[in-house]
């Protein structure tokens, strides 16, 4: 299967790359092959694919709105691009809708934001632009090949929880058993990971062994971690009052990695109430949370809900659901069918 990618992202991330997997190689036929750290990455085999740039006269790209009525600059962007790509050792072409198909990898790249760039700095400036986006991304995959477990005492600073969403799983055959992960929060998968320097890196099951250490201790390492790097960072804290109840207020969390707040919202002790805390987690870089003080933080939900919607976009979307997190730290999903909304187990006894 293919998955797409958009360049408008560029400076990506491992998982948004490969799948949060040690490493994983996706061949032309579909096959997905699972790299453990015991496997040699140049034992695997990939096909041979003879497949240099060239036009795709059935093409219909939305970028060519970049280049309106410029035949030239279409027909120059599509064979560069694509050779920029083959350059790199990568078979190459462009589909129907001008996407950049990668075979090898079993990956396409939306290049539209690439196309709009282009267009803003003239034909000079191409390579630049290439560099810029196209060059880092495959850097990153290089960086990824080399990629090698450190020891614990090493890996232990570099630890620390990711969100994934059940999709990015499900699309790289990821689950607990070939992943240090949990998937407690429905829609979402709360992984341990590695910080390296141009990436994030999942730790695989397997290094549980060579580590000598239990599933837990490491999952509470990383949380310990996650925890200091968020009371450390530059978290922004907004609240607002909800109209028409001057006691309720939605209070935003933002900045980097600002969704798993979820996990230790204690932090911030006024947005846990003796209810717990309705939350919203709809992309890493933002948590929306309403302490549960009073029944009336249940009319919050569909403001929560609606938040969630509409901030649910591009590479860092997560969720748009509501959740709630009780007052021991537990985050259970609300079922929303139409404007009919069933809250989680315990919901209701905690308004009282």
């Amino acid at each position: 299967m293919t998955r797409r990618i958009d360049l408008a992202a560029s400076r990506l991330t491992r998982a948004s790359l490969l799948g949060p997997l040690c490493l994983v190689a996706l061949t032309g036929c579909g096959e997905t092959i699972v790299i453990t750290p015991e496997d040699d990455p140049a034992a695997v085999e990939v096909p041979e694919i003879d497949q240099r740039p060239r036009l795709n006269p059935r093409m219909q790209a939305d970028w060519f709105v970049h280049f309106p009525g410029d035949v030239g600059n279409q027909i120059a962007f599509s064979l560069q691009v694509q050779q920029y790509v083959f350059d790199r050792g990568y078979a190459v072409s462009l589909d129907d809708d001008g996407d950049l198909q990668l075979p090898t990898l079993g990956t396409e790249l939306d290049i539209a934001p690439l196309a709009k760039l282009c267009a803003e700095v003239g034909g000079e400036g191409w390579r630049d632009v290439f560099d810029e986006h196209l060059g880092s991304w495959f850097d990153r995959l290089s960086s990824l090949e080399n990629w090698t477990v450190p020891s614990w005492e090493a890996a232990k600073p570099l630890l620390h929880l990711k969100f994934f969403t059940a999709e990015v799983f499900r699309e790289t055959g990821q689950d607990a058993s070939t992943t240090i992960a949990t998937s407690e929060i429905d829609g979402l998968w709360t992984a341990v990971v590695f910080d390296q320097e141009l990436a994030e890196v999942t730790v695989p099951r397997p290094v549980l062994e060579m580590w000598e250490r239990p599933e837990r201790s490491v999952m509470v390492t990383a949380e310990e971690q996650t925890r200091a790097r968020l009371v450390g960072n530059a978290i922004t804290l907004e609240s607002r009052p909800v109209e028409g109840y001057d006691e309720l207020q939605i209070s935003s969390l933002a900045g980097p990695s600002a969704s798993l707040s979820a996990r230790v919202l204690e932090e911030w002790p006024d947005l846990v109430g003796p209810g717990g805390t309705l939350i919203a987690i709809p992309r890493t870089d933002v948590l929306y949370a309403v302490p549960v003080n009073s029944p009336k933080a249940a009319y919050t939900i569909a403001g929560l809900r609606v938040l969630a919607e509409q901030n649910a976009f591009g590479a860092e979307a997560l969720s748009t659901s509501v959740f709630w997190r009780t007052e021991d730290g537990e985050i259970k999903a609300f079922e929303f069918d139409g404007e009919e909304v069933t809250p989680p187990e315990g919901f209701t006894e905690a308004l009282k």
